[in-house]
C-alpha cells in the first residue's frame, strides 16, 4: 500500500477514502488489548519507549474500522482493521499529538450498531479517554 492505514484519525473518518465506507456500512470493531507503546523522542534518531496500559489493569478497548479488499498482486481477500485516534489526554500529550479512540464499557454496543446509534453519537465517542483512566506501566 502506498499509504499506511494502520490508524485513522478520527475527524476525517467519514472522508478519507480509505476508511469512509467501511464507516458507511458499519464495520466497527473493538480492538482489545493489553496496553501499548508510545515512544517519545528524546534526540534527533533516539525515542524512549513507554508503555501506557489501563490503571485499573483491565483490557485496553480502542475503537476501530474492519473492511474486507482485493490484493491487486495476488486477487486473495484480505481482512484488515484500523484503530481509530484523536487527540492526546493530558498523559499522552506528554509522549505524542494523537492517541487511540479508548471505550468504555457502557458504549461498546453502540459502537458495534448493537443498539441505535446516530452518526453524530458514534462521532461523539470519537474522544480522548480521562487520564486518569490510563497509566504509565513502564518508561520514564
Amino acid at each position: 500500500m502506498a499509504f499506511s492505514t494502520f490508524n485513522a484519525r478520527a475527524e476525517s473518518i467519514t472522508e478519507k477514502p480509505a476508511f469512509r465506507d467501511a464507516w458507511r456500512r458499519g464495520q466497527r470493531c473493538l480492538v482489545m488489548t493489553d496496553g501499548l507503546y508510545e515512544w517519545r523522542k528524546t534526540g534527533v534518531a533516539d525515542k524512549q519507549p513507554f508503555a501506557i496500559g489501563m490503571a485499573d489493569d483491565s483490557l485496553m478497548t480502542m475503537a476501530g474500522l474492519w473492511d474486507e479488499w482485493r490484493d491487486p498482486l495476488n486477487g486473495e481477500i484480505v481482512r484488515s482493521c484500523t484503530i481509530i485516534t484523536t487527540e492526546p489526554n493530558d498523559l499522552i500529550s506528554t509522549l505524542h499529538d494523537r492517541m487511540p479512540v479508548i471505550l468504555d464499557e457502557a458504549d461498546w454496543s453502540k459502537w458495534l450498531g448493537e443498539e441505535p446509534a446516530s452518526d453524530a453519537e458514534l462521532k461523539g465517542l470519537l474522544i480522548s479517554c480521562p487520564a486518569d483512566r490510563i497509566k504509565n506501566v513502564a518508561g520514564g
